[in-house]
């Protein structure tokens, strides 16, 4: 455990925001669909000839409920990128919080594991985001995604980052890292969507190069709020779009 726990360190601290889990036995099941890794998922969200509808089950832990306008700006999000003609819906639980609030990776997925009802089926698809009550090992990240369909939002450090003077209001925060979570279960940049033009940030792990993409590297650590201030919820480039268009008319 130890040495697992020093080598995501050690990425994290080579690459900046390293969010997927790639090539890691312990944490992804490739017999089953919703336990592959990150970008695994993504032509089957973003094309609806296997999966028509989508449903996205958010979980979270005693005061740390979603923002309500975050939450809306995920779903319009995703309607606007996702051809899903059977529906999206959005639905939300309370669950336990946890006693240690400083939670490795590990500790994330066998709380979904334990609290997770939702998977994909037929022709619905599903995808699992929590919201804890804490931080992640490394203090500076706001949010993770770390399987094909999971993410997880750091409650705790995005309400320390927001609402406050010098930080931006936290539907702001908490949209922009929300949204960037997403985008990588959509399989940007280069996890699961290929790329259409050189714009992968190589020494930023899976980001795009522009810094006013949403899929920024900063944009989902401590870095993000400074950004914030003078600027709105970043959006997908044009670059970032292009990959996306060109999986879904596979």
């Amino acid at each position: 455990m130890k040495k697992y726990v020093a080598c995501i360190l050690l990425l994290i601290i080579v690459t900046g925001c390293i969010k997927s889990i790639a090539g890691d036995d312990d944490l992804v099941d490739t017999k089953a669909f919703h336990n592959k890794v990150v970008g695994a998922a993504a032509a089957d969200l973003l094309r609806d000839d296997t999966y028509r509808s989508l449903t996205v089950e958010i979980q979270y832990m005693p005061g740390f409920a979603p923002d309500k306008k975050a939450v809306a700006n995920l779903r319009s999000f995703l309607y606007e990128h996702l051809q899903k003609p059977g529906g999206i819906s959005i639905v939300q639980k309370e669950i336990a919080s946890v006693r240690d609030t400083l939670l490795t990776l590990e500790e994330a997925v066998d709380i979904e594991r334990a609290n997770r009802t939702k998977f994909a089926s037929k022709d619905a698809l599903t995808l699992y985001i929590l919201y804890t009550n804490g931080y992640y090992t490394d203090n500076s990240i706001l949010g993770w995604a770390y399987r094909n369909t999971s993410a997880v939002i750091f409650g705790k450090k995005i309400r320390e980052q927001s609402d406050r003077r010098g930080k931006p209001d936290r539907t702001k925060l908490e949209s922009t890292v929300l949204l960037h979570e997403m985008g990588h279960l959509l399989g940007l940049v280069n996890v699961g969507t290929p790329l259409q033009s050189a714009h992968k940030d190589n020494g930023h792990g899976k980001h795009c190069k522009n810094k006013h993409c949403l899929m920024y590297y900063k944009v989902d650590t401590r870095y993000i709020p400074s950004l914030l201030l003078k600027r709105d919820i970043p959006k997908l480039d044009a670059a970032c779009l292009e990959d996306l268009q060109a999986l879904k008319n596979e």
